[in-house]
């Protein structure tokens, strides 16, 4: 059997950044998130949609050494919800299967870059960092045909992730406009909860069963290309995403972003 998903999502960000007169070398940020968008299942699996939206803080503190080296560490929150269906077979006795499940999601991260100027218009960013995430999901009912039928019970996942990698930046200018090629290469060792197991109940008759997940594999790789271009207050950009697990589940993704400076 082969399957997978497809999905889109759109959304806005709005932010300021601030440096110190006091320390020019620290700036810091915040920002507000919020997207919608959708995923669909792929392949010989069970025909599964999930609509969800999702809004998120952002915090951040960056300090240029002064010597091409540089800290930068962030916070996210935020909580995510699903409305999740799924098409059953026709001998199951029913035809859809409905959940709404809330995330509530948390990351604090640290790196490292040093930036190596090989010459005007090109450099190497070697970055070494660590992240920790953890997500929590609320307790939610799946429907079987509009009734209620099982309960799944709440679960909490925490992971520390250790990332490593090289970024390749470039920056050609023609009259106005700036053009920026950018790629990446980070490969990435997870610790702590992998898997995940969630209780499930029957509504009618109590405590059933137990069921497992993957919430994550223990390495992981990615690979990002893209171009950003840049005219005035305005920045414009395209970027493609490769994901690769241990189990050999390969994710593909494409994000176009546009940004206004005030």
């Amino acid at each position: 059997m082969t399957g997978g998903y497809k999905a889109s999502a759109g959304g806005l960000v709005l932010g300021a950044d601030h440096q110190f007169e006091a320390m020019p070398s620290v700036r810091t940020g915040l920002a507000a998130s919020f997207q919608k968008g959708k995923a669909d299942s792929l392949g010989d699996y069970i025909d599964t949609k999930n609509k969800f939206s999702q809004w998120m803080l952002h915090g951040y503190v960056a300090k240029d050494f002064g010597n091409e080296l540089n800290w930068i560490s962030s916070i996210n929150v935020g909580q995510n919800i699903s409305k999740a269906s799924q098409g059953l077979p026709s001998w199951s006795g029913f035809s859809k299967a409905e959940a709404r499940i809330k995330n509530t999601v948390a990351n604090v991260a640290t790196k490292l870059e040093k930036n190596i100027q090989v010459n005007d218009n090109f450099q190497v960013v070697p970055h070494v960092g660590a992240r920790w995430l953890r997500t929590h999901t609320q307790g939610y009912t799946t429907s079987l045909n509009g009734q209620k039928a099982f309960s799944y019970g709440q679960t909490s996942t925490n992971l520390l992730q250790l990332p490593v990698g090289v970024g390749l930046q470039g920056e050609v200018s023609f009259g106005r406009w700036t053009v920026r090629p950018q790629a990446d290469l980070t490969l990435t060792y997870s610790i702590g909860n992998l898997k995940n197991s969630t209780k499930v109940s029957g509504v009618s008759i109590g405590e059933m069963d137990s069921m497992s997940n993957e919430f994550a594999g223990r390495f992981s790789s990615k690979l990002q290309a893209g171009l950003q271009v840049e005219r005035g207050n305005v920045t414009g950009g395209l970027q493609l995403g490769l994901t690769k697990g241990s189990a050999g589940k390969l994710d593909t993704g494409f994000k176009l972003e546009g940004r206004y400076r005030f």
